[in-house]
């Protein structure tokens, strides 16, 4: 098994999280779909960091395991062209058979906005 870890980036606003909920759109469930649609196989992954309802992500790591052998450029494009507008992956590499992103991370930034507005902001 080739293990693999990906950047991400998404838009939370459609999303119930990240992690799988039975009946509910997550980052998590639309990833490992995509992912098992190129692999041929099914794909479970990892993240650095959940995230809840509405939050959006930029640069999120999370990794995989696959038998697939593809290039890192194969796996962007199949998943990006997969995937909804609303999550896009960076990139993809191979790394060592027992990465963890949530153990071997260096460092986790959160950024909090709050539109406290009367107007509706489009970009909240």
């Amino acid at each position: 098994m080739n293990r693999l870890v990906m950047g991400v980036e998404y838009n939370g606003s459609q999303f119930s999280g990240w992690q799988w909920q039975r009946g509910l759109r997550t980052v998590q469930s639309v990833l490992e779909l995509a992912l098992a649609k190129v692999a041929n196989e099914p794909v479970t992954v990892v993240c650095a960091g959940r995230t809840d309802s509405g939050v959006h992500a930029q640069r999120q790591i999370v990794s995989f395991s696959s038998s697939q052998t593809f290039q890192a450029e194969r796996w962007c494009r199949s998943l990006n062209a997969l995937l909804p507008a609303e999550i896009k992956v960076l990139n993809i590499e191979e790394v060592a058979a027992d990465f963890d992103p949530i153990n071997d991370s260096c460092g986790k930034a959160y950024r909090y906005r709050l539109w406290l507005g009367q107007c509706r902001n489009p970009f909240c």
